[in-house]
């Protein structure tokens, strides 16, 4: 009985987190168009020419994505209009800030706000949309990411389950999902030097059942997308879900 009830939530979360992934593709869509740009994401996330950052954390006070605000402001209007149903909708004043805490991959700890999606992606204040998915956008690291949380308020609130971070490829505007590149052990992530604390969090671009780090779950997104076991490398992703 557990098996059938862990499969039938995996189901859930699978048609719930396709539905996301379509809403998001639509947002890209319509922000194109209304931008009347070629590339969205290389029009939001490319770095100004003239921007500089010092080793010591500080910047020559170039504001390094000129147009970010004007994406940001398109893209949310997009969201707005990317769902079918208007009743009770009000412009864009949906913004959601969450309260409950959210869980890694495998449920071995808490991430922490600010530390292991750190620059990422921002799943503590996001845009509720007419469906009830949640959304949000971050332009950082030179990319254009988008978080979502495929169920509101619902849980289980894990990276990975209903919670994903992707981006926006700049070649072609495909929404593309973040693979794990290295699953590290805990003796390996003590050996290796990381400058910040969360680079050591989001070393590898965890997603496995057994790591410890405060971002496990992060590379998750190419395995939901594909249906892919990241222990195996076989189809499977949502029926293996920890």
């Amino acid at each position: 009985m557990p098996h059938l009830i862990k499969n039938y939530n995996g189901r859930i979360l699978e048609t719930q987190f396709k539905k996301a992934y379509a809403t998001a593709a639509q947002v890209i869509l319509l922000s194109k168009n209304e931008l009347g740009v070629s590339y969205l994401a290389k029009h939001c996330a490319d770095v100004a020419e003239d921007y500089e950052s010092y080793e010591d954390g500080t910047t020559n006070g170039v504001e390094p994505y000129p147009n970010s605000s004007n994406c940001y402001t398109t893209l949310y209007k997009s969201l707005n209009k990317s769902s079918t149903s208007v009743n009770g909708w009000d412009k864009d004043k949906y913004t959601v800030e969450r309260k409950d805490p959210i869980r890694t991959f495998n449920n071995k700890a808490e991430v922490s706000n600010g530390l292991g999606l750190a620059g990422a992606g921002n799943p503590w204040v996001m845009r509720q949309n007419r469906d009830g998915i949640w959304m949000q956008f971050r332009i950082n690291e030179g990319k254009l990411y988008i978080t979502f949380d495929v169920n509101g308020y619902k849980r289980p609130n894990q990276l990975g389950h209903d919670i994903f971070i992707l981006y926006v490829d700049k070649k072609n505007d495909n929404i593309t999902g973040i693979q794990q590149s290295k699953a590290y052990t805990d003796e390996e992530l003590e050996n290796e030097h990381f400058d910040k604390e969360y680079q050591q969090a989001r070393a590898g671009n965890p997603c496995n059942k057994t790591s410890s780090q405060k971002a496990n779950g992060i590379g998750c997104s190419w395995f939901a997308i594909n249906d892919i076991n990241p222990e195996t490398g076989k189809a499977g992703y949502w029926k293996n879900l920890p």
